[in-house]
């Protein structure tokens, strides 16, 4: 049983930070004999601190485990975190003992301790088949939530590595929608514990009631309720809670304007453009186009159309356009540049947009604003919507991804401002005497 040994429990809150009443929470069932554990926590709760000094305890006992993690990246900083503590806690041994710790730093990343023979792997998801062929004592499976074949992964590759040694498995993670780790939360499989961030105990009240308000202005208040509070979203609903500024006329620009086309190419399904203004601080949708069979050649006149009235237009396609369209497009002089295809990045970029005011839509653009008040988060992927109906936002996703330029607060005009932004006056240099 984890965290057994007294001694050593008091010697880990002497040289280690001390636990809040929340983090103990969340070990009370490995310390009542649990064998099958789930943290479903919001952010900054202190998990990766947990896990790390639960598998110290373990590896000092000569118990094998296996932490997995959905990423490499993840994977690393649970090692990085365990090799800390683990190197801390043997500063108290003398330099005889000290030498049976083993260190791998590089993937996939290991920690031994040769005196009692206990060890930890460190191993991503990705590749199922790396994850077999243990005689195991614990698994810890981090950022659980963000594995999408979690039941699979278990039934097949984890749970019979434990079965010899009738070992233990722990789960932690904050929620990811309504996937493999929600519905095991659900089950009486798992002893499972609940802990929003506030309840982790480090951090404040007023930094999170700051992040609720940002979340409302960004339109995207399910998010808050799931990455601080840990609540699982079970149903659908709608992803951007936030309108843009619907106007006849632009928005009175501060600086010279560019002209960015999205395209989001189809034939059966709709063929849509859209045409956005920009100043670097506001982003004006004034045209678009949104029809179905077109050919290739119809296609590329509706793009010089729209790309005519502004010099130097850049126009940015969905990168699984067909290269015969391409090619007829670069017959009718249109050179288009592959968009950035990040789903998950292009829609935050939008949010920013929304959470300052700095994002316009023409009336006439009506298939964008239809498509904006329809759109529904995927109840699987909370962070994403439901890829259906979401042609005309694909097109400005990509627009906005390629003209985006962050938020900077406007500066009051002051005297010392003033000074910044006058032209200076040239001054002949002063040459010396012999030279005149």
């Amino acid at each position: 049983m984890p965290f057994a040994n007294y001694a050593r429990w008091k010697l880990f809150n002497t040289i280690y930070p001390p636990l809040t009443a929340g983090q103990e929470q969340l070990l009370l069932p490995l310390c009542t004999g649990e064998k099958r554990v789930l943290w479903m926590c919001g952010r900054q709760v202190g998990k990766t601190e947990l896990l790390a000094r639960l598998v110290v305890d373990l590896v000092l006992d000569g118990k094998q485990i296996l932490w997995v993690a959905p990423t490499h990246d993840l994977a690393q900083i649970g090692y990085e975190r365990t090799a800390q503590r683990f190197s801390q806690f043997l500063q108290l041994y003398n330099s005889t003992y000290r030498k049976f710790a083993r260190y791998k730093n590089s993937a996939p990343y290991h920690i031994k301790w040769r005196y009692t023979g206990g060890q930890c792997k460190w191993l991503t998801a990705k590749n199922y088949r790396q994850l077999q062929g243990y005689t195991l004592d614990w698994v810890v499976i981090d950022e659980s939530a963000s594995i999408d074949d979690l039941q699979h992964i278990l039934d097949s590759y984890l749970i019979p590595t434990i079965s010899v040694k009738m070992g233990g498995i722990l789960l932690a993670s904050t929620p990811r929608g309504y996937g493999d780790f929600a519905k095991l939360a659900e089950t009486d499989e798992y002893a499972v514990v609940h802990l929003t961030t506030l309840d982790g105990g480090l951090v404040s009240q007023q930094f999170l009631d700051e992040q609720r308000e940002r979340y409302r202005k960004r339109g995207a208040e399910h998010l808050f309720q799931q990455e601080f509070l840990g609540v699982v979203i079970r149903t659908a609903g709608k992803y951007f809670t936030r309108e843009p500024i619907v106007s006849d006329t632009q928005p009175q620009w501060t600086t010279t304007t560019r002209c960015v086309i999205g395209v989001d190419w189809g034939y059966t399904s709709p063929f849509a453009c859209v045409r956005v203004i920009t100043d670097g601080q506001k982003y004006y949708v004034d045209e678009m186009v949104y029809e179905t069979k077109l050919t290739p050649e119809q296609q590329a006149e509706r793009l010089s159309t729209l790309a005519k009235p502004y010099r130097n237009t850049t126009i940015v396609i969905d990168p699984s356009t067909p290269d015969s369209a391409i090619k007829t497009y670069k017959l009718y002089g249109i050179a288009p540049k592959p968009a950035q295809n990040d789903r998950i990045g292009g829609w935050q970029l939008i949010r920013d947009l929304l959470e300052h005011d700095r994002l316009w839509v023409s009336p006439k653009c009506h298939y964008l604003l239809d498509e904006w008040s329809q759109a529904e988060y995927n109840i699987k992927r909370t962070d994403d919507l439901i890829a259906e109906n979401d042609h005309a936002l694909d097109a400005l996703r990509y627009a906005i991804a390629e003209c985006y330029q962050r938020y900077t607060e406007p500066q009051p005009i002051t005297y010392h401002t003033l000074l910044q932004h006058q032209p200076r006056r040239y001054q002949s240099p002063v040459l010396p005497r012999k030279y005149r």
